[in-house]
This record gives structure tokens, C-alpha cells and sequence, in this order.
């Protein structure tokens, strides 16, 4: 059975968490278009997932370091009293491996900073 799910492009999907998101981008000029239309959101990235370094044509998992990098960027916007009352997007673009990383990512800061089960931060996606 195929378990892959589509992310379509500018979509903004939820998290288990009530203010960060995930999004889809085709390029940089959909991302500037994404924000110029949704003034009120707060759309940011990293570029860890798109960084990930093959060990042997695999796609995972992210290193340690870049896990908790990521997730310590996340949680210092989750955290900025300037964007505590706007959603946070984490974006990346549409490409297989990044949306993958990302999903990861997303799911892992879940877990570790906001004590979520691995089973409810990874529900959504």
C-alpha cells in the first residue's frame, strides 16, 4: 500500500501544534508571492532539509546536529513574543527529499520541545 501523501504546492498543512505549520513552495518567487498574500503569517525555512548529505544514495535521517539546530531555530520564533500571535509556516520546496526532512524535522522538534508523542506529531502529515 502507498502511504505517500502529496503536498500541494502553497497549501498550508496543520501540525499537532496549534501555531506551526508546513507548506510546499514550487520556487523562491512562489515563496515572495506566499508572503506577500498571507501578510499576516510568519513563513520561514532552513536549509537543512534541502542539505542533507548521502551517506549511500539514501535520503535519512538527518544528522543529529542539524536535528537540533533546526529544532532550536523553531522553537526561537515559537517563542518570539513579536510572532506570539501569528502562525508560523515552515516551508520547503516540493522536491520528494526535502518534504520528507521537513515532515521529519517538523516532527521531531514536536517530540523533543513541545512533549508531544511521536504518534500525535506525526498524525498529520
Amino acid at each position: 500500500e502507498d502511504t505517500t501523501r502529496m503536498y500541494r504546492p502553497g497549501a498550508i498543512y496543520r501540525t499537532s501544534s496549534p501555531r506551526l505549520f508546513l507548506s510546499t513552495h514550487l520556487d523562491d518567487d512562489h515563496t515572495a508571492a506566499e508572503i506577500e498574500r498571507f501578510p499576516a503569517i510568519f513563513f520561514f525555512s532552513s536549509d537543512i532539509p534541502e542539505n542533507y548529505k548521502s551517506f549511500c544514495a539514501d535520503n535519512g535521517p538527518i544528522d543529529v546536529a542539524n536535528l537540533i539546530e533546526c529544532c532550536k531555530d523553531i522553537q526561537v520564533r515559537m517563542k518570539n513574543p513579536r510572532l506570539r500571535n501569528r502562525p508560523l509556516v515552515f516551508y520547503t520546496y516540493t522536491d520528494t527529499l526535502c518534504v520528507t526532512n521537513t515532515v521529519f524535522l517538523l516532527a521531531a522538534y514536536l517530540v523533543l520541545f513541545e512533549n508531544h508523542s511521536p504518534e500525535d506529531a506525526m498524525t498529520p502529515f
